[in-house]
């Protein structure tokens, strides 16, 4: 590109001497009254013809090479503006993401952090549907070119974590609302004082192990998701200080401020520590069906020790004959 800016300009500069030369051509019958030449005065061709040419070239080419230098220079400029708001935008649109995961944990989350049902209690958002930025996958670019592919990495997999988390919210407004709306059809709010046993026996096993599943998840995604943007940060705001650094631009970097230090800190695991050890305190145990008493059993009471328990049946074997075995007894 560099080489072509050059090469246009030169051969513009010569054109123009070319066109000044036809020109003394065309009035070379004359060449006195075009030099101002007269009253048989001999014409001195190098001051006349020689000196203008040289000159003319001279500042031709000169000129070609000082529009040349400004082309490159501006292209330059011009891509690292270019860079510049690529890594601004990235910068934005992540800040505006930050700021809606920490939103989601300070109404959601924070609230119920040290509940041991956290994961069953968790508030609708109602309106939250996320922030529309998306960082410019153009900023790919200037990441490349600067030998920062990690960071490209850690910035796509960031914004990858917060969309994630949005639908994982999705997810867990629809099962809460169907949780809530399964005992308000029993005459319960959701969170009227009731043990989680009689919860379970209305709503099922099932929902109460989604509900677990789903919303520790949306916690552990929230926190991920603001500790992964944080850093993604971190390093746009390192590249840019390395390489860009100018009064000319500016960039935005974020500090965690002091009243926000409970957003950015990380949630406690929960009480509960897995859907095994919230069934057994739910009281719900899988079932089976048993074909030859016609029951819905808990498939728990068959680890009975004591198999002479009257809940297990006598089994009872038939034996059957041929008809000349039958005809002899």
């Amino acid at each position: 590109m560099k080489v072509s800016i050059f090469l246009g300009s030169a051969i513009g500069g010569l054109l123009s001497v070319l066109v000044l030369v036809l020109a003394f051509r065309a009035f070379d019958h004359d060449i006195d009254l075009v030099f101002g030449g007269s009253g048989g005065k001999d014409l001195d061709v190098l001051t006349a013809v020689v000196l203008p040419l040289l000159s003319t070239f001279s500042g031709a080419l000169a000129g070609s090479y000082y529009t040349y230098r400004l082309q490159v220079r501006t292209k330059a400029q011009e891509a690292i503006q270019r860079e510049v708001y690529l890594l601004r935008h990235a910068s934005l649109a992540l800040q505006s993401q930050l700021n809606d995961l920490a939103g989601i944990k300070k109404v959601m989350v924070l609230p119920y952090r040290n509940d041991p049902l956290r994961a069953l209690n968790l508030p609708i958002t109602i309106g939250s549907v996320g922030v529309m930025e998306r960082v410019d996958q153009d900023v790919a670019i200037p990441l490349i070119k600067l030998s920062e592919a990690d960071l490209l990495l850690r910035v796509q997999f960031a914004e990858k974590t917060y969309l994630n988390t949005l639908e994982l919210q999705q997810s867990y407004h629809q099962l809460s609302k169907e949780y809530s709306e399964k005992l308000k059809s029993k005459g319960i709010d959701q969170f009227d004082v009731s043990s989680l046993i009689f919860k379970t026996k209305v709503v099922g096993g099932a929902m109460i192990a989604q509900l677990y599943v789903t919303g520790e998840s949306l916690i552990d995604a929230v926190d991920g998701g603001i500790e992964d943007i944080m850093a993604a940060l971190d390093g746009l705001s390192r590249v840019y200080k390395k390489n860009y650094s100018s009064e000319q631009f500016q960039f935005l970097t974020v500090v965690p401020f002091e009243s926000s230090a409970k957003v950015f800190a990380k949630v406690p695991p929960p009480k509960i520590k897995d859907v095994k050890s919230l069934m057994e305190l739910a009281g719900y145990y899988p079932k089976y069906y048993e074909p030859g008493s016609d029951e819905v059993i808990p498939i728990a009471r068959l680890a009975k020790i004591n198999w002479r328990s009257p809940f297990y049946k006598a089994v009872s074997t038939r034996c059957y004959f041929t008809n000349s075995e039958a005809q002899s007894n």
